[in-house]
């Protein structure tokens, strides 16, 4: 389905994540014992803040600066392993009802060439003693830099907020009492960067239609000959017209697949398109995939996913 690992980075990004959940599935499909509960830290030692910056680098894995905040809470001094997972931890004793802040670099990865679309992957999840921390981190800020003359990510798998930094565009993950994971961003050298949100209405699916909107920014330079797609499983939604196509892949590959040409987009301009799908049925507890956007099969757009829930 994607032509190069940036690609496959963002099919990452479109499926949510659910590593655990996903190995649990192919699991059971083979038959195989159901993994693991996994362990965590649940001792009195807390990670209350984690601060710093992330520049992303074309061709390169990110470069990143982090500090690490850390409270006893108990009645008697700790000494305990810290670390970003996967990376060798740092041993650090701590007396009664005392703090300390570290500088801690997390693991980084990097999916596709110096031009053209990119992927990075910063693993934030903090490790105490070799095991997630129990608690919530209280507090996260971090600034996530882009290149220089790259106007904006393609997509994020965190809530992110944009904002500039030395005349660079940058992003802040500002969050509160949260768990945190890994961090799996996409963008493009350019010169196009799109930024696509996708909505429904209505938003509970019951058998009839259902009206799709993808509202399309131009982040970037002007562009032409943008081609939109997105994809439904067609056991839940049927599509009529020449911009619907049913594709049968490898086995448990079948898709509903719409497609449309958008002849001309221009710098900071906004556009809104629609279109309907037909619910066989009522569709809940579940994920509509996000739609994307190339140019000349050049990823340059990736929409948000649309969670459904049950009633």
């Amino acid at each position: 389905m994607f032509e190069n690992p940036v690609f496959r980075e963002t099919c990452v990004v479109l499926c949510g994540f659910g590593l655990a959940a996903c190995l649990a599935a192919q699991g059971a499909e083979k038959g195989q014992r159901k993994l693991p509960k996994p362990e965590f830290y649940a001792g009195p030692v807390s990670v209350t803040k984690v601060t710093g910056r992330i520049e992303l680098i074309p061709g390169e894995p990110p470069r990143s600066a982090l500090s690490v905040q850390l409270q006893n809470r108990g009645d008697k001094s700790e000494s305990i392993g810290v670390a970003f997972r996967g990376n060798e931890a740092q041993r650090v004793q701590l007396g009664t009802k005392d703090g300390r802040q570290l500088q801690l670099t997390p693991t980084a990865r990097h999916s596709g060439s110096g031009q053209g679309p990119q992927g990075d992957r910063v693993d934030l999840t903090p490790v105490l003693n070799g095991h997630p921390p129990g608690h919530k981190i209280a507090e996260v800020d971090l600034t996530i830099v882009l290149p220089a003359g790259v106007p904006g990510l393609i997509r994020s798998n965190m809530p992110l907020q944009r904002t500039t930094q030395n005349d660079r565009v940058a992003y802040r993950l500002l969050r509160k009492q949260v768990y945190l994971t890994e961090l799996v961003v996409v963008y493009t050298t350019g010169p196009v960067t799109l930024q696509i949100e996708k909505s429904i209405q209505p938003t509970g699916i019951e058998p009839g239609p259902v009206e799709v909107t993808l509202r399309v920014t131009n982040l970037g330079k002007d562009a032409s000959n943008i081609l939109l797609e997105d994809t439904f499983d067609p056991r839940d939604f049927a599509g009529e017209g020449p911009e619907f196509k049913l594709y049968a892949g490898k086995e448990n590959d079948r898709r509903l697949v719409w497609k449309r040409m958008i002849g001309e987009l221009g710098a900071g301009k906004t556009i809104e398109v629609k279109f309907r799908v037909r619910a066989k049925l009522s569709v809940r507890h579940r994920s509509l995939g996000a739609a994307k956007a190339t140019i000349e099969r050049r990823l340059v757009g990736v929409s948000n996913k649309i969670r459904l829930r049950g009633k």
